[in-house]
């Protein structure tokens, strides 16, 4: 998906020039020679490199789930006392004892909570830098088409990995019922509801702001910086995916998290990860609002609906992943230097730009037109395979 970072010896400057920033200058992502980097050292060095290490990313995920613990106490005080006075006297109490409005309601203070700490964590962790640490520039409209067109061949192949995860985890009975799925059961509460502007900022608006802030905006430049830019991202998506906790779930959003970060890395706009997330989670509002318009719906039968690819639409969809998200990188942004235009090189990927005394400029690079013809093909294939194997109705 990557090309190598390593430029061209003849347009490389001579090593003396390629002197790390300043603590006080920023840092910008370019073809620097990061695969090359030694874990060995830039673990030495971990506590000097911007961004948390491993082990503080690690506590970052822990302090999530304890705010949204705190959010969900805070919730359940608001909307429902018995919940807590069940809690507080060793009491059980199902999920389906609650109604829909007052389970969503606990939800929504939960994402609440969360997104409140989140825009606190990142204000309190860059302070002035923040405007050029998770940068708010409009996406072009090449991007944007770029993303459009990947959200469908995403959202479905997630779903798809999703599900057969849940069958492994969560086996059929000798009765060929599937097992309680914890989601399904989260779904048909949140169905009692039916308020779409909750519904729409509980499962698609909170996460896209609170998760991208914590895994993108924090923890993922501290791992960009201590494992080069594959090892980054793969990190930071492997931990995004783990702090959803159900195991379906967990492997459903793992690609999402991959392609997030290069969208992010690619356009250097916060608003890109958020886009693609808010779309992405977008699918189950939809969902859900469908179940309430089918009275004798449930949420296994719709949520099995999320992903109606076979083998052959599941190949057509990753490659199309792959492919968009190939093009995406290969059109990025990039800082050059202002009098030669040479790129400007710097030693950890991140999206801020260079230093306000060094004059530069801004370019996006052009991909190949062999990925531009592949990428439109492997859309037009996983439409077809879409339809050509579609259910009948």
């Amino acid at each position: 998906m990557t090309e190598s970072l390593t430029p061209d010896s003849s347009d490389s400057p001579p090593e003396e020039a390629l002197v790390p920033p300043r603590e006080s200058e920023p840092i910008v992502l370019t073809e620097a020679d990061l695969l090359d980097t030694s874990v060995e050292s830039l673990l030495s060095s971990s506590w000097k490199l911007p961004g948390p290490n491993l082990f503080v990313a690690i506590l970052w995920m822990i302090v999530i789930g304890v705010v949204q613990l705190v959010g969900a106490a805070i919730g359940a005080v608001i909307f429902a006392p018995e919940l807590m006075d069940a809690v507080l006297q060793s009491k059980s109490l199902e999920l389906s004892e609650l109604s829909g409005d007052k389970f969503v309601g606990i939800l929504a203070t939960t994402q609440a909570t969360f997104v409140v700490f989140a825009i606190v964590a990142a204000m309190l962790t860059y302070r002035r830098k923040l405007p050029s640490q998770m940068p708010l520039r409009l996406p072009t409209a090449r991007h944007l088409g770029m993303i459009l067109a990947l959200m469908l061949p995403l959202a479905l192949f997630d779903g798809f990995v999703a599900q057969e995860v849940a069958k492994i985890v969560y086996p059929a009975t000798a009765n060929n019922d599937q097992s309680e799925v914890p989601i399904i059961e989260i779904f048909e509460r949140i169905a009692e509801s039916g308020s779409f502007g909750v519904l729409l900022f509980t499962l698609a608006i909170a996460p896209a702001i609170g998760e991208e802030i914590i895994f993108r905006g924090i923890i993922g430049r501290g791992m960009l910086a201590r494992f080069g830019l594959v090892g980054g991202i793969a990190i930071t998506s492997i931990l995004f995916a783990v702090v959803h906790m159900e195991p379906a779930q967990s492997a459903g959003v793992l690609t999402i998290g991959v392609v997030m970060h290069v969208a992010y890395l690619a356009t250097r706009s916060f608003w890109v990860p958020m886009l693609i997330h808010f779309l992405n989670n977008s699918l189950p509002v939809l969902m859900v609002l469908a179940m309430t318009q089918q009275a004798d719906a449930n949420a296994e039968e719709v949520l099995s609906e999320a992903s109606p690819l076979n083998w052959v639409g599941v190949l057509t969809a990753f490659i199309a992943i792959v492919l968009w998200t190939t093009l995406l990188w290969k059109t990025r942004l990039e800082y050059r230097h202002a009098d030669d235009g040479k790129p400007i090189l710097t030693d950890v990927p991140t999206v801020e730009p260079p230093a306000d005394s060094i004059p530069y400029t801004e370019e996006f690079r052009t991909a190949p037109a062999g990925l531009v013809i592949a990428a439109i093909l492997s859309l037009v294939a996983f439409f077809a395979s879409a339809i050509l194997t579609a259910p009948s109705v």
